[in-house]
């Protein structure tokens, strides 16, 4: 079926008033043939287009490991976990994650301690006035 001539879709002004006419059909087409074959279509007649990553794919890259855009860190409840890097390369102030999120009461006594305020060992809180 070509649809080039087809008035419902001739313009994109015409292709957004019948986009309820045109998605199952690009969806149909698209279901046939794999993500590189639909690139290499689309491109030959110059469409402007590229895949859309998926996690698992991302994780994968090459250019992701080369820059080393994820990293593993170790969280107190969750074990290793796989998170997202800084993309930030600075030759004099490198960037760098430490640490993964905090967990429930992980650092309570430390910003505790910075106002005056400590804690027992039986969880009771009191505070020093200076």
């Amino acid at each position: 079926m070509s649809l080039i001539f087809d008035d419902r879709f001739f313009t994109n002004d015409s292709r957004s008033t019948n986009y309820h006419q045109l998605k199952p059909i690009i969806t149909e087409w698209s279901e046939k043939i794999t993500i590189k074959e639909i690139l290499n279509i689309l491109q030959k007649v110059e469409v402007p287009v590229g895949e859309v990553n998926t996690v698992d794919k991302i994780v994968e890259d090459s250019n992701i490991k080369l820059r080393e855009m994820i990293i593993e860190l170790h969280h107190p409840k969750a074990g290793t976990v796989k998170i997202a890097n800084t993309p930030l390369r600075l030759s004099k102030t490198p960037a760098k994650i430490e640490t993964t999120a905090s967990v429930l009461g992980q650092h309570t006594e430390e910003p505790d301690n910075n106002i005056g305020r400590t804690s027992l060992s039986n969880g009771s809180a009191f505070f020093i006035i200076f």
